[in-house]
């Protein structure tokens, strides 16, 4: 299943990324870096460094994902 993870790159995020990963899921991280560290996120997942105002990349990055599972920071 493709997973996309939004604030995968920090600690909570990154426990969830690992778990994804070791059930076999195709993740995808999105994170801008500012509360998290890029070293925490599992090698198997593919990693974007942008920002959820990016609207263009959140439309690329839907595009065919199953579940989206984040928080949002304000």
């Amino acid at each position: 299943m493709k997973v996309l993870i939004t604030g995968g790159a920090g600690f909570i995020g990154s426990s969830i990324v690992e778990e994804a990963c070791n059930q076999g899921h195709d993740v995808t991280v999105f994170d801008n870096l500012s509360t998290g560290y890029e070293e925490y996120i599992n090698k198997r997942a593919r990693f974007i460094k942008s920002d959820l105002i990016d609207e263009k990349a959140i439309e690329l990055l839907l595009h065919g994902c199953e579940h989206l599972l984040g928080r949002h920071h304000e």
